[in-house]
């Protein structure tokens, strides 16, 4: 009896898994709340499906997902297979409806952290995904596929149509269900909110970054202005000595504090993951 209890709940949890809203209506709200935030040049460029794109991704679904979908990513990476990033979630992850919200706001943090804007996108793409499903009308384990599937297919059709206002209604399980525009309208005027707060939060990690660039150049100005000061020359050789000798010595400076800058972001990345899975 207790057997049949545990696999009922085992296959309960399983049925759980919410695929929320069609490839088009994803890539639609990825990509309007990208023109909006980033500009339309900048998405066009960077919304374009390539294997760098994807392979920085699977690098990123390595800490936020797990083992078990990187593996899935790096297969089809292998087979040269290229997933937009708005509408990866439906084809490598598991999502149930208490965790959508909580996955992304995972990508958005990741978003921020990530000083190269091609790379922000398409982690903000994905966690917009999550984000549009957790708005999703029909909730819940309890209604049939063919309900999610009908609907989802319906609005695919409208926003493919480029028809501005909309209203399809939805009977499942003896419930009727409205989507209009106006839900799709909210949810990209939502992210356009995060995505102009994550674009926001990289202004001031740049900020800071160029801060302590720029106070580590001022130190080594004064180095350098010391170490070739007058009162240390003898004569022409031994000058033309020391100021290579320098130039070399603050080269090499130079290349471990960027070293340095760069660990220092990339271990807090890190331990903002790490925190969020615990």
């Amino acid at each position: 009896m207790g057997r049949l209890i545990l696999t009922a709940i085992i296959i309960l949890l399983l049925t759980n898994i919410v695929y929320a809203w069609g490839p088009i209506t994803h890539k639609y709200i990825c990509r309007e709340v990208s023109n909006r935030v980033w500009g339309s040049n900048i998405t066009n460029i960077c919304l374009v499906q390539n294997f760098n794109y994807m392979a920085r991704l699977c690098d990123t679904i390595m800490d936020i997902e797990g083992e078990d979908i990187y593996t899935k990513c790096i297969e089809n990476l292998n087979k040269n297979v290229l997933i937009d990033p708005s509408i990866m979630p439906d084809v490598f992850f598991n999502e149930t409806d208490n965790t959508v919200k909580m996955k992304a706001d995972a990508w958005f943090e990741v978003a921020i952290y990530t000083l190269d804007t091609c790379s922000s996108i398409h982690e903000f793409c994905v966690g917009s995904h999550y984000f549009a499903d957790s708005l999703y009308p029909i909730r819940g384990f309890d209604y049939p596929a063919e309900c999610r599937e009908s609907l989802d297919s319906d609005v695919d059709k409208k926003i493919a149509s480029g028809i501005k206002n909309w209203e399809i209604r939805a009977y499942c399980s003896q419930q009727e269900f409205v989507v209009n525009n106006g839900l799709i309208d909210n949810i990209i005027s939502n992210l356009t909110e995060n995505g102009n707060f994550i674009k926001e939060s990289q202004r001031n990690v740049t900020t800071e970054i160029e801060a302590s660039a720029n106070e580590t150049f001022t130190e080594f100005q004064q180095e350098f202005h010391r170490l070739i000061g007058k009162g240390n020359i003898t004569n022409v050789k031994e000058q033309k000595f020391k100021i290579l000798l320098s130039i070399f010595n603050i080269f090499l400076i130079i290349l471990i504090a960027v070293a340095g800058i760069f660990t220092i972001i990339y271990v807090t990345i890190k331990t903002k993951q790490f925190k969020k899975k615990l």
